[in-house]
C-alpha cells in the first residue's frame, strides 16, 4: 500500500533486484552543464516519483531522471533503520544491485547522518566502494550527500556519484533538495509497501493497534486510540466508522479528524455515508476510491457476518491499494474485538503468547544449520511454553511409490530418528498432507485398538487408517496417544515437512495450538531451506576443493602416470571410490591407460587396439555425457578395461567421457564395490574434472611431440656433420640415430655404389636388423629400387625398410626391427 510508514521501521528488499555483472565495462562519463542539458524538471520528477510504490522503483526512477541531466554514474539510496542500521540500494551504470544492510557508525556518510545537511565529498579514498554492489571496483572521485527528511527526522539519504572530479554548481544542489523536499514522505511511502508485504511486519503492526486498544471500553475510545496508530503507518487524514444497530435503530457514526476529539452521532439512512456503511454490509467486501480524494471503507464483521464499517480518508488521490484493503480488513478484526471487550481481552493475550512463542522459535532457527538442530530447537522452545508428551518433525520426500516420510521424534526425553514410512498407509498425517490442512483430533479413535495388540518397538505397526511407532526409554509402556494435532509445512505450494504434537491425554491440544504451529511452520519452511542450502553450499565448496586439489595435481604431472595418479587420488577421496581406470588413445592409435585401486600405485593397462576394447568403444557411442549403472552388458567384460572393471562385481560404475573437438580421446571410470553409490555431486565433480585432464592429455602429447622434434633436428644436424667423414663411421653412426629416432628395437644401415652393389653396413641393436634388407627382396645387386618405405613382418618382428635417394640414384637404405 502507497503509505509512509514509521521512520525507524525496517525495510524490505526489492523483490526485483538485478545483480550485476562482475565485469563491467568501463563507464564513459559525458560532460554535463547543469541546466543546459535535457532531462525532468524537479516537479515532474517529484511527479513520476509518485507513482513509484518501493525503494528499488525510487532508485531507477532518480538514476533515469538524473543521470541525463547531471551525468551520475551510480546514485545509492540509504535507508534508516531501527536500532543503528540501515540498507542501501545502489544504482550502478543503470543496473540496480543488492540490497546490503550495514551499521550506520560503518556508514562513509555516518558524519553526515549526524549533521543531516547537503554536502558535497570529493572522495579519493577507496571506503566509498562499500556503497557499491558486487562488480567490477570502479572509485568515485566525486559524491553528493543530499538527506531524506520526513516530519523533521532524517530517515533516510541519496549519495549521487560520478567517477569524474568535476564543479558542482549551485543551481545542481538547488535541483536536488528541490526534489528531496518531496522524497521522504515518498521513501516512507515505498518503505510501508515492502514493510506490509511481510507477514511477520503485518502481524506486528496488527498488534500495535491491539495494544493501542487494550485500554478503551467504548466506541469513542475505541476510534482515538486505533487512530492515533494508524496515522504512524498509513497516510490517514480522518478516520470514520459506521456500527450497524440491531432492529429500527439507526446506525451510529463517529469520526475523528486532526488533533479533534472523536464525535459520534446517529446516522440518518438516507445519508450518503450511510449508504456507502450499507453498501460495504452488503457486499461484505473492501470498496476504494482513489479520485479526487482517497478512501477506504472495510466491513466490521462478527460471526462472518458484517455488523458496521471501518473507512479511512486522505486528501491526496491514490492514496490506497489493494494490499491497504487487506491491511486495513486485519484491522478491522482487532477493532471488532475490541469493541466486544470480554472476547478481545482473551483473544489479544492469546495472541500475544503465541507469537512470543513463535517469534522467540523463529529467532532461534535463523541459526540451525541442520535438520537436528532444528528439531532440537522447536522441541525445546515447545516444551518451554507447552505440555505435550510427543513431537514429530517428519521431512516429505516423494519416491515412485508415492510420498514418504521420514523424520525426527521427542518422546519421553528421547531424540531419535523414525524409519521411513509411506503415507498412504498412516491416517491423520496423510489426510494433513493431501488437504494441505492441518488435522486436530482431540480423542483419537486408534488409541485402544492399539493399545490392545502387542506392539514391538522401534517398528512401524500399522493398523485399519492409522500407523504407530513405538519408541522411547525401555522401561516405559508402549502407549500411544490419545490427542494430537499434525500441521503441513509448505514451501510454496509444496508440502515438504509435518509437524505433529502428541499426548497420552484426551483434548490436550485446541484450535490455539493449531494456529501456533501453523506460525512455527512457516520459520520451520524457512529453517529446513537453509539447512538444505547449507547442506548444498557445503557440498559444492567440498566439490570445488576437490576439483582444485585436482587441478593443481594435474598441473604438477610430467607423464600420464603422474597425471593418473593425480586423478585417482583425489577421485577415492572424494567420491569414495574403490577402483578407478583412466583410459585414452595413443599416438599409434591404440587404447592404453592406467588402474588404480585405494592405497595402491597405479597399473598400466593395454595398449590394445579399440577393437578389442568393447568397454571403451561403448564409451565412444554414449558420447560427451557423464553416465552410470551398476550392472553391465556381456560384451564390457572383454577387452582389459571391462574385465578390470566388472570382473571386480562393482555395485556402482560411473564413466566419464575425455572429448576433443567433439571426439571422445579418452576415458575416466570410477567403480564402487563396497556397497555404496555415487552421488549427483560425484558425478558433476567428474562432469567439470574431465576437460581438465582432457586438456593435460594433449598438453603433454604436444609436449612429448616437441621434444621429439627438437630430438630429430639435433640427429639431423649430428648427421649433416658427418659429411666428408669416412664411409664406414657415417654408416655405423647412421644406423645408431635410426634407431634413436624411430625408436626401435634394432636398425641397420647399408650403403650402394654406382652398380648397385653393398659397399659398407653396419646394424645397431637387434641383430635382426641386418635381415631387413633379405626380407625386402633387395639383397641382390640388380635389385629394383622401391619407390617408397617398405614393411612387413618376419620371424616375430614387424619391420620397416626405407630407401636413401640421391637424385634418381639409390644410394643407400636403412632397416629397422620392432618387437
Amino acid at each position: 500500500m502507497a503509505t509512509p510508514a514509521r521512520r525507524n521501521g525496517r525495510s524490505h528488499a526489492a523483490t526485483a533486484a538485478v545483480k550485476r555483472s562482475l565485469a563491467r565495462p568501463k563507464t564513459v562519463v559525458r560532460a554535463r552543464t547543469a541546466g543546459k542539458t535535457p532531462g525532468p524538471s524537479a516537479s515532474a520528477l517529484v511527479h513520476e516519483l509518485g507513482s513509484c510504490v518501493t525503494e528499488a522503483d525510487l532508485v531507477q526512477v532518480l538514476y533515469r531522471g538524473l543521470q541525463g541531466r547531471f551525468g551520475y554514474d551510480a546514485i545509492n539510496l540509504q535507508v534508516l533503520e531501527r536500532e543503528g542500521w540501515y540498507h542501501s540500494l545502489p544504482m550502478d551504470a543503470g543496473v540496480l544491485q543488492d540490497v546490503r544492510r550495514r551499521p550506520v557508525r560503518e556508514s562513509t556518510f555516518a558524519r553526515q547522518f549526524a549533521n543531516p545537511k547537503t554536502t558535497v565529498l570529493p572522495v579519493e579514498s577507496a571506503r566509498q566502494e562499500v556503497g557499491k554492489g558486487p562488480g567490477a571496483r570502479v572509485r568515485s572521485k566525486l559524491a553528493i550527500w543530499v538527506p531524506v527528511m520526513h516530519h523533521g527526522d532524517v530517515i533516510g539519504s541519496v549519495a549521487y556519484h560520478t567517477y569524474k572530479k568535476r564543479r558542482v554548481p549551485s543551481a545542481e544542489l538547488q535541483f536536488l533538495e528541490d526534489v528531496h523536499r518531496r522524497l521522504g514522505v515518498l521513501l516512507a511511502n515505498a518503505s510501508l509497501n515492502e514493510l506490509t508485504r511481510n507477514q511477520s511486519r503485518r502481524l506486528q503492526a496488527l498488534n500495535t493497534i491491539a495494544r493501542a486498544m487494550t485500554s478503551t471500553l467504548d466506541e469513542t475510545s475505541v476510534l482515538t486510540g486505533l487512530y492515533g496508530t494508524l496515522r504512524e503507518l498509513l497516510p490517514v487524514d480522518s478516520l470514520e466508522m459506521v456500527t450497524i444497530q440491531d432492529g429500527a435503530d439507526p446506525a451510529r457514526y463517529l469520526h475523528v479528524e486532526g488533533d479533534s476529539v472523536a464525535s459520534s452521532r446517529p446516522l440518518p439512512a438516507r445519508s450518503a455515508l450511510a449508504t456507502t456503511a450499507h453498501d460495504v454490509v452488503a457486499d461484505n467486501k473492501p470498496m476504494i476510491a482513489h479520485y479526487p480524494h482517497s478512501s477506504l471503507w472495510v466491513p466490521l464483521k462478527e460471526g462472518g457476518a458484517a455488523r458496521g464499517a471501518l473507512g479511512i480518508k486522505c486528501s491526496r488521490p491514490y492514496a490506497y491499494e489493494d494490499s491497504t484493503a487487506a491491511f486495513l480488513e486485519l484491522v478491522s478484526d482487532e477493532v471488532t474485538l475490541a469493541l466486544r471487550n470480554a472476547r478481545s481481552y482473551e483473544a489479544i493475550e492469546d495472541q500475544r503468547r503465541r507469537l512470543e512463542i513463535v517469534n522467540s522459535i523463529g529467532r532461534r532457527l535463523a541459526s540451525s544449520l541442520d535438520r537436528w538442530s532444528i528439531m532440537r530447537t522447536l522441541r525445546e522452545e515447545l516444551s518451554a511454553n507447552l505440555n505435550f508428551d510427543g513431537f514429530i518433525l517428519a521431512t516429505i520426500t516423494q519416491t515412485a511409490a508415492g510420498p514418504q516420510a521420514e523424520g525426527y521424534q521427542y518422546v519421553a526425553g528421547v531424540e531419535e530418528v523414525v524409519p521411513p514410512v509411506a503415507l498412504a498407509v498412516t491416517g491423520p498425517s496423510r489426510e494433513a498432507y493431501e488437504t494441505g490442512k492441518p488435522v486436530l483430533v482431540r480423542k483419537s479413535p486408534w488409541a485402544r485398538t492399539f493399545e490392545g495388540k502387542e506392539l514391538e518397538r522401534e517398528v512401524w505397526t500399522v493398523g485399519q487408517g492409522a500407523a504407530v511407532f513405538v519408541s522411547g526409554p525401555p522401561s516405559s509402556g508402549r502407549r500411544v496417544s490419545r490427542s494430537f494435532v499434525w500441521v503441513p509445512v509448505l514451501s510454496g505450494e509444496r508440502i515438504t515437512a509435518m509437524l505433529s504434537l502428541q499426548s497420552y491425554a484426551e483434548s490436550a491440544f485446541d484450535e490455539w495450538h493449531v494456529k501456533l504451529l501453523q506460525d512455527v511452520a512457516a520459520h520451520v519452511s524457512l529453517a529446513l531451506a537453509n539447512a538444505d542450502h547449507f547442506a548444498q553450499a557445503q557440498t559444492e565448496r567440498a566439490r570445488l576443493e576437490a576439483l582444485h586439489v585436482l587441478e593443481m595435481g594435474v598441473a604438477g604431472a610430467s607423464d600420464e602416470r603422474q597425471l593418473s595418479e593425480a586423478v585417482f587420488s583425489v577421485v577415492a577421496d572424494y567420491m569414495g571410490s574403490t577402483h578407478t581406470v583412466l583410459a585414452y588413445v595413443d599416438v599409434a592409435g591404440l587404447v592404453a591407460g592406467f588402474a588404480g585401486a585405494t592405497g595402491e600405485p597405479a597399473t598400466t593397462i593395454g595398449p590394445v587396439a579399440i577393437e578389442n576394447a568393447p568397454f571403451f568403444r561403448r564409451m565412444i557411442e554414449g558420447g560427451n555425457q557423464v553416465l552410470d549403472a551398476v550392472g553391465h552388458e556381456p560384451a564390457d567384460l572383454g577387452g582389459p578395461i571391462g574385465s578390470y572393471i566388472f570382473k571386480r562385481s562393482p555395485t556402482h560404475v560411473a564413466w566419464a567421457p575425455i572429448t576433443q573437438n567433439d571426439r571422445v580421446v579418452a576415458g575416466f571410470i570410477a567403480m564402487r564395490n563396497d556397497g555404496g553409490r555415487f552421488q549427483a555431486t560425484h558425478l558433476k565433480l567428474l562432469e567439470a574434472a574431465m576437460p581438465v585432464v582432457g586438456i593435460a592429455l594433449r598438453t603433454m602429447r604436444l609436449h612429448h611431440a616437441n621434444e621429439l622434434a627438437l630430438a630429430q633436428s639435433v640427429r639431423i644436424q649430428e648427421l649433416a656433420a658427418l659429411a666428408g667423414h669416412e664411409l664406414m663411421s657415417v654408416v655405423s653412426n647412421i644406423a645408431d640415430q635410426a634407431r634413436t629416432m624411430l625408436e626401435s628395437a634394432g636398425a641397420a644401415c647399408w650403403a650402394f655404389d654406382t652398380d648397385g652393389r653393398v659397399t659398407a653396413t653396419r646394424a645397431s641393436g637387434e641383430a635382426g636388423a641386418e635381415e631387413v634388407l633379405g626380407w625386402a627382396g633387395l639383397s641382390s645387386d640388380d635389385r629394383v629400387a622401391p619407390a617408397g618405405i617398405v614393411s612387413g613382418i618376419a620371424r616375430d618382428y614387424a619391420w620397416n625398410l626405407i630407401p636413401l635417394w640421391y637424385g634418381d640414384r639409390l644410394v643407400g637404405a636403412i632397416g629397422a626391427v620392432h618387437g
